[in-house]
């Protein structure tokens, strides 16, 4: 391959995977089960997502979001609501 190929490949394939990796980065935002755990994945899908993208991929084929499990309310008292 000449070398203007291969430049116009990663030309076409990078930006391709940096939006992939910040729609990753978005749905992270709505699945994670920390506040932590969201920005650095966030963070490692938008700077590096030729590795976060794989890696995110195994991690939600192995581990259920939880998300929807801590964000529901669970009344203690009648008329007050707190955050489980």
């Amino acid at each position: 391959m000449e070398t203007s190929t291969i430049l116009t490949v990663l030309a076409t394939i990078l930006p391709l995977l940096h939006l992939l990796g910040i729609a990753s980065a978005i749905e992270v935002l709505f699945r994670s089960a920390s506040a932590q755990g969201a920005i650095a994945w966030c963070l490692f899908l938008v700077i590096f997502p030729v590795l976060g993208l794989p890696v995110i991929v195994s991690h939600r084929s192995c581990n259920p979001p939880i998300a929807k499990e801590r964000r529901q309310v669970v009344p203690l008292l009648p008329g007050y609501f707190f955050p489980r």
